[in-house]
């Protein structure tokens, strides 16, 4: 039998609920049972209220609010004038004596402060099919019309699913009425034994507060958390509000997304209340030959950025190690990476404050009672040799840490992170350390050498610039390159140390910058930069023309979805200057990192439109950054060819670069 309309307006539709009802004789429940929702109904109904309950249908909360909690003044209403006949008689032969009326929610014909409490259980949902604004001019009829009917210190209990467009309306709108407390509570309701996870159900209590004249009252807006032990929070925005149901919307998508085996890795951060910074990064694999059904593996504190933890394909070959190392493995791993700008107990302390996940994110089929947290050690004192505050980007620290490579072996590493974004690496050098025995007088001593490894390969998207800059050097005799983004001066200091013939100058907008690169990256004095802002640079170089531009540039706001480049570096107008800037044959190489996939999509047509090649890199461990090389001519034989020819330190980089652009994509 099909109950669901084609469009989701017909939702609105009188004729629509009319068929419904006609069709589905027996009770239909919106959300949950009297049962299942019981706990909201004692708290906020009481024994002697008048009940208006809005949208009835065929639901039978109002006989079991008769029935159980003994509320006798109950009047329901109805657009359907069918199912509110049937209701009747239903009513009648039962010896309730409720009134059934069709009824219309933004138009009632009560008096005012007539009900104590009114009841929308899914009613809402029904009405607002979209965010236009005649559907949010009708809400707020219906809205207003509930505000004249109910008495002071009366109740509107609002049953919803809250999808995104409503959960702003309402809490937007509401956060705006004067006299109005607001409590939000979380239901999440029984998985079925099918294993579907249910969506979470949200229980609105609007009461209704009219302060004396000339008295101002403090807007309550309070949020329950699902759960035994969870404290209501206070907070002061509808935005608030909206976010949390939002988020908690997602969670359950989770929930539901980890029930079955996992293709792909899913990774996602957890916060503390009122912190913008992440205190966990949760990354959760799946192997299908592990023996035992589920473990944690909590990452020690100075190791998170090892290749085995904070790579895609470093997390999947550990899991393949662990399944030597414990005669069987897992078939799912939970790894935990803490942040620097929180603290922590024991790994103990960090145990209890994730157990709850275990119940949350198994599998359906899991049934190991105890599931294991690992680790491999106690926690590391980070070896911080540097901070310092700049004003374009905020606090930063530099740090040296030894962490195993992609080989297994363990490597000395520095690198520059900034606290704003503290799980990602701002730039990363390898340095090898060398021990010497000198003679110092009449003994011989052990001098340490630190050796900066001008080979190291920090970041797959190099491999893609390097492609670029193979071919341009192939092509063109002392080519001139310009690359916009210094940073730690790491990419700079490789493609010097690799094309020692070739002229480049970074453009680096922050001065601070300019001297960690120096004095803690070993940029060398021959590379040439320019302290300015790279959108400008040339505008003011008019007459300079490159073979090479290179876009290495980010922005500092983790919020956004585009981490690199900013939006001004892509407009449609900056890619014309980029290509004003470029002599003949010559390319824009683009690092762009970009978390939503429409955006990325979109950027990339952007740049086809300006350019007539456009080839896109992508890098191979799951990376979301992609290497476009663009052009005004007809590069893709000379790329393949410089691809083909290029040469590496070793034969896994030499394998990679290839796999990067084996299936060039125009």
């Amino acid at each position: 039998m099909n109950l669901l309309p084609k469009r989701g307006t017909d939702f609105a539709k009188k004729d629509y609920w009319t068929e419904f009802f006609d069709k589905r004789k027996d009770p239909f429940e919106w959300y949950g049972t009297y049962l299942e929702l019981s706990e909201y109904f004692i708290k906020y109904v009481k024994s002697n209220d008048e009940i208006l309950m809005v949208g009835c249908g065929n639901s039978e909360l109002s006989d079991e609010l008769h029935d159980m909690q003994k509320c006798k003044l109950v009047t329901n209403i109805d657009i359907s004038e069918n199912v509110i006949k049937r209701m009747q008689k239903k009513a009648e032969d039962a010896g309730r004596q409720m009134i059934y009326e069709v009824g219309d929610v933004t138009n009632l014909k009560y008096r005012d402060e007539q009900f104590n409490c009114v009841i929308d259980k899914g009613t809402l949902d029904a009405m607002m099919v979209d965010d236009s604004d005649s559907t949010c001019q009708l809400i707020a009829r219906m809205f207003d019309e509930i505000e004249r009917c109910i008495k002071t210190g009366g109740r509107y209990i609002l049953i919803t699913l809250a999808q995104e467009h409503i959960a702003k309306f309402v809490a937007q709108e509401f956060e705006l009425r004067i006299g109005w407390m607001v409590r939000l509570h979380e239901h999440t309701p029984v998985q079925n034994e099918d294993g579907v996870v249910p969506l979470p159900v949200f229980i609105f209590t609007f009461t209704r507060v009219r302060p004396k004249s000339g008295q101002k009252l403090p807007k309550l807006m309070e949020i329950f958390p699902a759960g035994e032990d969870t404290r209501p929070m206070r907070v002061y925005t509808g935005d608030e509000i909206s976010d949390f149901i939002k988020s908690r919307q997602e969670w359950s998508q989770l929930k539901g997304l980890v029930q079955r085996t996992l293709s792909n890795e899913v990774h996602f951060s957890m916060y503390a209340q009122g912190k913008e910074i992440p205190r966990f990064d949760l990354y959760i694999v799946d192997d299908r030959r592990g023996k035992k059904d589920m473990g944690f593996f909590i990452v020690q504190t100075g190791r998170e950025f090892d290749w085995s933890y904070n790579t895609q394909l470093g997390r999947k070959q550990f899991l393949e190690e662990l399944r030597e190392m414990t005669g069987g493995g897992f078939k799912r791993m939970v790894y935990v990476l803490k942040n620097m700008v929180h603290e922590y107990g024991s790994q103990d302390d960090v145990k209890e404050e994730l157990s709850w996940l275990v119940k949350e994110l198994k599998h359906k089929n899991c049934r190991d009672r105890n599931i294991p947290f690992l680790t491999e050690g106690e926690d590391q004192a980070r070896n911080v040799i540097a901070t310092g505050k700049s004003e374009l980007s905020g606090e930063y620290l530099i740090e040296e840490s030894v962490a195993k490579g992609k080989d297994g072996e363990e490597c000395r590493y520095r690198r520059l992170v900034f606290k704003k974004n503290p799980t990602l690496i701002q730039s990363e050098c390898r340095i090898k350390v060398i021990e010497e025995r000198v003679k110092k007088g009449k003994k011989k001593v052990t001098k340490v050498r630190k050796i900066f490894d001008s080979s190291y390969v920090a970041s797959e998207y190099y491999y893609g610039l390097v492609a670029a800059m193979d071919m341009t050097v192939k092509k063109i005799q002392e080519p001139k390159v310009l690359i916009i983004g210094l940073g730690g001066g790491c990419l700079t200091n490789y493609l010097d140390v690799r094309y020692p013939d070739v002229s480049l100058t970074s453009v680096e907008i922050d001065p601070d910058m300019v001297k960690v690169a120096r004095v803690h990256f070993n940029l060398s004095e021959r590379c040439q930069v320019v302290v300015g802002d790279g959108l400008n640079f040339l505008e003011e170089k008019k007459e300079e023309k490159y073979d090479l531009i290179i876009l290495d540039v980010d922005q500092k706001d983790p919020s956004l979805a585009l981490r690199c480049p900013p939006e001004p570096f892509i407009t449609d107008s900056a890619l014309e200057m980029w290509k004003s800037g470029m002599r003949e044959h010559a390319v824009l190489a683009i690092n762009l990192v970009c978390r939503h996939t429409e955006q990325r999509g979109e950027i990339i047509k952007r740049c086809q439109k300006s350019f007539s090649t456009a080839v896109v890199g992508d890098c191979t461990e799951g990376d979301i950054n992609k290497t476009l090389l663009l052009s005004a001519s007809d590069i893709r034989k000379d790329l393949a060819q410089a691809v083909k020819a290029s040469k590496w330190e070793g034969e896994e980089d030499s394998l990679t670069v290839a796999k990067m652009f084996d299936s060039l994509r125009f």
